[in-house]
């Protein structure tokens, strides 16, 4: 589930632009501090997105010589703001070792450019493995997945809106902009297209991918399950460092707040009770393609 991008469009500490937004970084250290904030309460974005902005803060704020100490608390702050988010932690655990190299700018420019260059690499394969099929359904948003369908030569793009978050409406703005036919529908819409065969194949992202689970937005066990009982091709993408070398259980037993757990009900509903899940575990088995560039 990749959500909103809010960027970094406020003034920072350290006198410099930020990548996404060419915004100027003021004097006042308490920016900064805004600029984590918005990174640790961000319960939109995905982990590309959070890991990319993430990346540009620790640049900035090593090419303006921030303390070694000051980084490392920023990023110990954005681990634990999404330790329920697998491939967070394993990246930010990559991040972490490089920051005690010799040269830790040359470090996270280096996993910067090799974070940027998946996205581009995984889309590219992802999108030939779409190759021949007309119409394609997918749920939420996943930065790498628009990435595919613009390059991709699909027919329709039906897009679930992925509620509560609603973050299917930036997935089928960003494919309209880019000139692809994208329909958004209701959650719920989802059943009776695949059963009419208006689906050809079904996209998603992930959060993370375990052994035995994939781990994205909720709703997608469901979308699972109907692809595999009308006989629709189920595909993932998704680039290395969401790729867990281990069992759902077997992490979560050192990590004690898992993706499933419930978020507040009142995103569903001011005045009632409500069960609000962002994430369901999916069985692997039922992946027909997974199109990575993990090793």
């Amino acid at each position: 589930m990749e959500g909103r991008s809010p960027g970094f469009g406020m003034a920072t500490a350290y006198g410099v632009d930020t990548p996404s937004e060419n915004a100027h970084w003021g004097s006042d250290r308490v920016n900064v501090e805004r600029v984590v904030e918005d990174i640790v309460k961000d319960r939109q974005s995905g982990a590309t997105t959070l890991i990319r902005k993430a990346l540009q803060l620790l640049v900035s704020l090593i090419e303006n010589n921030v303390e070694m100490e000051e980084i490392r608390s920023v990023v110990e702050r954005l681990y634990g703001a999404h330790r329920g988010i697998a491939s967070w932690g394993r990246f930010l655990d990559e991040v972490k070792e490089r920051l005690h190299k010799e040269d830790p700018l040359k470090e996270l420019k280096d996993l910067q450019e090799r974070f940027e260059y998946s996205e581009s690499q995984v889309s590219e394969i992802a999108a030939r493995d779409l190759k021949g099929y007309g119409n394609v359904l997918t749920i939420s948003f996943s930065s790498v997945v628009v990435s595919t369908l613009l390059k991709a030569d699909m027919k329709r793009v039906y897009v679930m809106e992925s509620r509560p978050m609603c973050e299917g409406h930036i997935t089928a703005e960003r494919l309209i902009d880019g000139g692809v036919d994208a329909v958004l529908i209701v959650d719920a819409a989802s059943g009776e297209l695949i059963r009419e065969g208006k689906v050809d194949v079904v996209l998603v992202g992930a959060d993370a991918i375990f052994e035995d689970y994939l781990v994205n937005k909720v709703g997608t066990l469901p979308l699972a399950l109907l692809a595999d009982r009308f006989n629709v091709p189920f595909h993932v993408v998704a680039q290395w460092f969401k790729i867990i070398p281990c069992t759902y259980e077997q992490f979560y037993k050192e990590n004690p707040l898992p993706p499933g757990g419930l978020r507040p009900s009142s995103e569903v509903h001011s005045n009632f009770k409500a069960m609000n899940f962002y994430f369901d575990l999916t069985p692997t088995p039922f992946i027909t393609i997974l199109c990575t560039d993990a090793e």
